[in-house]
């Protein structure tokens, strides 16, 4: 809970921000804002642009995927697996390792399952509403 009383003492707090809180909060019997609603509204807003970018990168997933499995695939037949440290370095233009970064066949599905847990938050504040309202014991 947002205490506007213990803002309105603070005096470093903008008084704008303030006054838009007060205006908020006028209807409640306490002058205390329950901040839930808020932080689950910009939760699902970081949802909505994680189902943006999915959106945007999916037409490149499936080819990042077979580039991937292709390289396994021939590090294999050289004789060597994924737990023998297998990894994909970038070098540089001056030959200098800049980035470093191993393959394992659980990526895959390390991969699909955060796609899959992170797909709940644009619908966010449609899913939780439990304590919208409450008022302070």
């Amino acid at each position: 809970m947002l205490d506007l009383k213990e803002l309105a003492e603070d005096g470093e707090f903008k008084k704008t921000v303030l006054d838009e809180l007060e205006v908020f909060a006028a209807g409640s019997a306490s002058k205390d804002i329950d901040l839930t609603p808020f932080a689950r509204e910009y939760v699902q807003a970081i949802g909505t642009v994680h189902d943006w970018l999915r959106s945007e990168t999916d037409s490149h997933l499936q080819r990042w995927k077979d580039t991937l499995a292709h390289a396994i695939e021939q590090a294999e037949e050289a004789g060597i697996t994924p737990a023998d440290a297998l990894g994909v370095v970038a070098i540089t233009e001056s030959d200098v390792w800049s980035e470093e970064f191993y393959l394992k066949p659980s990526l895959y599905e390390r991969m699909e399952a955060l796609r899959k847990k992170n797909n709940t938050f644009e619908r966010l504040t449609a899913c939780y509403v439990a304590s919208i309202g409450r008022e302070k014991p």
